[in-house]
């Protein structure tokens, strides 16, 4: 194996693995301020709860050159007004959302599952030819409380433009 497919294996064993924030992860290991596209963002009704559905790209310098595509559903009851707020409010990353407020704490994620999966949808966001995409889904906490659900997608080629 050469050297940057190892590289590459590894990093994607490092992400799908990942307890932490992404998003710093990525910031960490680029040296740059990541940048959020929001495709979609609404309140909709999931189980009798308010959910804000949140659908976004995550690139550093080119919008249509994404490496990370992601789908949230936050827990509206759980947010401070602050969270909901910026939110709602602001083009930044989740993760960024919950470390610049004051209730900032720990990030973590919890029952973790990822996969390697076909999707021709979500391949077509990232800009990848194929379909064939990794997706990690997690509950996603701030110390010890559910804000909701967040699902990553990404592939070998989207982590190149790093």
């Amino acid at each position: 194996m050469s050297n940057n497919v190892q590289l590459e294996h590894n990093l994607v064993e490092q992400i799908l693995c990942l307890e932490g924030s992404t998003t710093f992860f990525l910031e960490t290991l680029a040296n740059k301020k990541l940048q959020v596209h929001i495709v979609s963002q609404s309140e909709v009704c999931i189980n009798n709860n308010m959910v804000i559905k949140r659908v976004v790209k995550l690139y550093f310098e080119q919008p249509e050159l994404p490496i990370f595509y992601c789908q949230s559903y936050i827990e509206k009851d759980v947010l401070t007004n602050a969270e909901y707020n910026g939110l709602m409010s602001e083009c930044i990353p989740i993760g960024k959302i919950f470390s610049d407020n004051e209730s900032a704490g720990t990030i973590s994620k919890k029952i973790i599952s990822a996969c390697k999966l076909f999707n021709s949808s979500i391949s077509s966001e990232l800009q990848i030819a194929g379909g064939r995409i990794y997706g990690k889904k997690f509950q996603f906490y701030i110390n010890e409380r559910y804000i909701g659900v967040i699902e990553e997608y990404f592939h070998e080629d989207t982590l190149l433009r790093l």
